[in-house]
């Protein structure tokens, strides 16, 4: 094997790296989300394309939002010897994440529209006291 043979295996290899741990690739199936606050309501924006309605489940456990899902491949491809890209990522996940406020997890309105899923919560509203010492 020549020097320029031996560089091209290089060069090879590392675009094979490059291509298996580029960062899209590597994190699994990870949904995006954005929160948003109102004075009144908690509004959740989740990225969620690809992923079937029966596919996904999304709880309040106290404070915390949680998200499980699977996003399958739609397509059986067959035999794959080998790939060249590898940017879609499939399988289970679940997400958790702090609410920033109280809110009254039984007045959901949902909402979804080309791959995202918006949740509306009202927030529960605060009882100011004031306490006297005598």
């Amino acid at each position: 094997m020549n020097l320029f043979e031996e560089m091209k295996n290089i060069e090879l290899f590392f675009e094979s790296l490059w291509r298996f741990h580029h960062p899209v690739h590597g994190r699994g199936v990870i949904p995006g989300v954005n929160i948003y606050e109102s004075e009144e309501k908690l509004y959740i924006l989740i990225e969620a394309p690809g992923v079937e309605p029966e596919n996904i489940r999304i709880r309040i456990e106290g404070d915390m939002l949680v998200i499980y899902g699977r996003k399958e491949n739609p397509f059986e491809i067959g035999e794959r010897n080998m790939h060249h890209y590898m940017e879609i990522e499939f399988g289970e996940f679940e997400r958790r994440m702090h609410l920033p406020c109280d809110i009254v997890p039984n007045g959901v309105v949902t909402e979804r529209r080309n791959g995202f899923i918006l949740l509306i919560f009202p927030k529960k509203k605060r009882i100011e006291r004031i306490i006297e010492i005598e």
